[in-house]
């Protein structure tokens, strides 16, 4: 069996939950704005705004630096085989 890189596993786990939770609310509501979903609340609001400021904000930078990460260690064993 192969050696993993555990991190690299824990990397694109913690990206693909984050990008799960960036999309719930297109899940919920489609290509809607602020006002489409109207928050009722304080806290529906900062639960709106932590969305997507640090959910969209940083998985999905994560998920694409994973995924070029990724790709490079497939090039260095495609590299080492021939």
């Amino acid at each position: 069996m192969k050696k993993r890189i555990e991190i690299l596993d824990a990397l694109r786990g913690f990206s693909f939950l984050g990008i799960l939770i960036a999309n719930m609310l297109y899940f919920q509501y489609g290509n809607a704005t602020l006002e489409a979903i109207q928050p009722d609340t304080w806290w529906d609001k900062i639960a709106y705004y932590f969305t997507k400021i640090f959910v969209e904000g940083s998985f999905i930078p994560i998920l694409g630096f994973y995924l070029v990460m990724a790709l490079f260690y497939l090039y260095v064993h495609w590299k080492n085989v021939n």
